[in-house]
């Protein structure tokens, strides 16, 4: 009668071929793998944030590059609302309708004029929802004999509407007639990522801290009028002309300074521009 042997290992024990690993060999598995994602999940975050921040500055400079190209054709100064829409219904004539120079006209009319889209007006890391993309921007609504020149839902109401991410100088007083041209002074920021209220420069609440930075501290890009754009976690940039008889105030971009006729670095969100007769009132929103 024919007998059939187990193989055996060298130990002299049957060999089991289809054996796994042991339940601690996976938790050591699992332990490793544990760890290792540990070391690897904040440099990927730090990775995406510092891409973030410098697909961001891109979309500054080339903001700022369109108004730079648009002046060429317009005496050297930027892109005006009041200015393409002026007082009266005949095109290019009369004066300058100051009631017209709101942010929100002020990217619309460069949309509509094809200078960039509506994406570009959006941070890749914007923070509120209440800042969205303009994807419903209409651009059939140019018509000169009807006296529209851009898409008036384009709006920059942070507290509701907004439909870009950045804080933009204000076109009045003497900083307007100063920077929002081709002045190429590198010096004096004329647009950049929104801060909170100068007024109220520690508020807690704001949004603007989780743009680039973190609750309790700001951080952003800044894009100034030579067209470089620096990172910044201070509101007073180093190296800014300061203000006062003395110069020695600080130049604060989210606060209007008052001294020396306003002619301060003020970078806000304007929804709106009100008044008649000299006297206007810049409706801001900040969040």
């Amino acid at each position: 009668m024919k007998r059939f042997s187990t193989p055996t290992a060298r130990s002299g024990r049957p060999s089991n071929r289809n054996a796994g690993f042991t339940l601690v060999e996976l938790l050591v598995v699992m332990a490793i793998i544990a760890l290792l994602l540990g070391l690897l999940l904040p440099a990927l975050a730090k990775a995406r944030a510092t891409a973030r921040q410098v697909k961001d500055g891109t979309q500054l400079t080339q903001i700022h590059k369109a108004w730079l190209i648009w002046c060429r054709e317009f005496n050297g100064i930027f892109p005006t609302p009041g200015l393409i829409n002026r007082v009266g219904t005949v095109p290019g004539k009369g004066a300058e309708d100051i009631n017209q120079n709101s942010h929100a006209n002020l990217y619309s009319s460069c949309i509509m004029a094809n200078y960039f889209t509506p994406q570009l007006c959006i941070s890749q890391a914007e923070s509120s929802a209440n800042v969205a993309n303009a994807a419903d921007y209409n651009f059939n609504e140019y018509n000169v004999a009807a006296d529209k020149y851009w898409d008036t839902k384009f709006q920059t109401d942070l507290a509701g509407r907004c439909n870009t991410s950045f804080g933009t100088m204000l076109l009045a007083d003497g900083r307007k007639q100063k920077e929002w041209k081709e002045s190429l002074n590198s010096k004096f920021a004329v647009v950049a990522n929104r801060g909170p209220d100068g007024t109220q420069p520690y508020d807690k609440f704001s949004k603007t801290w989780e743009i680039h930075g973190q609750k309790g501290s700001w951080e952003g890009n800044v894009c100034f009028n030579d067209n470089h754009v620096n990172f910044e976690r201070v509101y007073s940039p180093e190296g800014t002309v300061k203000l006062g008889p003395n110069l020695d105030v600080d130049d604060n971009m989210f606060a209007e300074e008052s001294v020396g006729g306003k002619n301060d670095m003020f970078l806000t969100m304007c929804k709106t521009v009100t008044g008649g007769g000299g006297t206007y009132t810049f409706n801001i929103t900040w969040d």
